[in-house]
């Protein structure tokens, strides 16, 4: 069995948080919708905010005197690289895709459920 490479589970991880976390899943949902599904400005976005939030932690540790706490941390998290990061903005698209496909199907079997009650109706009467 194939072990994930450091990069395809950051990913997963990454996902796994977000989609059970229900404002950041909104968040990025809305964001996709907003960006109009570009993989390259999601990607930019999610890593933006990544390494912003990841800086923040970083310099809290340095703060309270954890030098070395925050240099693996900014070491091993800081510069993740685009293609990481371009994964999980497909894994958002994807979903996102999936989801207005799903509303879309609904929404047409209804219609025609609705059409053949109506015609159903017609030759009733």
């Amino acid at each position: 069995m194939n072990q994930p490479t450091a990069r395809q589970q950051f990913a997963a991880d990454y996902t796994l948080i977000v989609d059970n976390d229900y404002e950041a899943y909104r968040e990025i949902m809305d964001k996709v919708g907003a960006l109009m599904g570009s993989v390259s400005k999601l990607s930019e976005h999610l890593r933006e905010g990544f390494e912003s939030y990841i800086s923040q932690v970083v310099e809290r540790e340095r703060e309270q005197g954890n030098t070395a706490g925050a240099d693996l941390i900014g070491q091993m998290l800081i510069g993740i690289g685009s293609d990481t990061f371009d994964d999980i903005a497909r894994h958002y698209i994807d979903t996102d895709l999936e989801q207005r496909t799903y509303e879309w199907l609904n929404k047409s079997v209804r219609t025609i459920n609705d059409i053949a009650k109506e015609q159903a109706e017609s030759v009733g009467n």
